[in-house]
């Protein structure tokens, strides 16, 4: 895929959120599980994400996998087809039964009701599809944050996602509201910097609080 839009998944908000259920073998029986999360039928029905039928979604995953003796970090990717993505989820949480709502420990995790066991992708770093991209800053920083100081570059994430072009210009959306028209050039050197819930984009000597990425038309 070649995007031109990025948005991010802790930016969402809630209006995107659902739940799905799935039979789930124990044993000898099964178990009716909830799964909650992101929607991904609601991102296409809201415009965040856009693709037609023929349109396959490229995920990435950054993975702690372990080779029986050490524990460490992959990155693993998958094509998956509309019949797996139109209605899948980003689940965090879920519940087994009529048992309590518990966080998923590998989220987000691609998965919903009619994918197959083995089909499902944990720890999404990033998806995109078509012309749009979705990006976990959370996964992203486990990634990309070498020095653990809470900043990364936005090159690295424009990167994952097939949008870093330093002859295009960006418009960046701030939560605010606010547009503003970036040159490539100047994106590739700017950092993104974690700020409790908040992350804050330093481009040139000013800094905004950003929301989601475009290139310009």
């Amino acid at each position: 895929p070649m995007p031109t839009t990025l948005n991010f998944v802790e930016l969402l908000g809630e209006e995107y959120n659902g739940s799905f259920t799935k039979d789930i073998t124990i044993g000898s029986g099964t178990s009716l599980n909830t799964y909650y999360g992101i929607s991904l039928a609601e991102l296409f029905t809201q415009g965040v994400l856009n693709a037609a039928e023929t349109d396959k979604m490229y995920l990435r995953a950054w993975d702690y996998i372990t080779n029986g003796t050490e524990f460490f970090y992959r990155e693993y990717t998958n094509w998956k087809n509309n019949e797996y993505y139109a209605n899948s989820f980003l689940v965090y949480s879920y519940k087994e039964g009529a048992g309590e709502v518990q966080p998923y420990d590998r989220c987000p995790m691609f998965d919903g009701a009619n994918i197959l066991k083995g089909m499902s992708v944990k720890n999404v770093l990033s998806l995109s599809v078509k012309d749009t991209a979705l990006v976990c800053l959370d996964m992203a920083y486990d990634r990309f944050d070498v020095e653990h100081d809470g900043e990364i570059n936005l090159s690295d994430i424009l990167g994952l996602v097939n949008m870093m072009k330093g002859s295009q210009t960006y418009t960046v959306k701030a939560v605010s509201g606010t547009l503003t028209d970036i040159p490539g050039t100047v994106l590739a050197e700017s950092t993104l910097e974690k700020n409790g819930e908040e992350y804050i984009l330093h481009y040139g000597d000013q800094s905004m609080t950003i929301a989601s990425i475009s290139i310009k038309k």
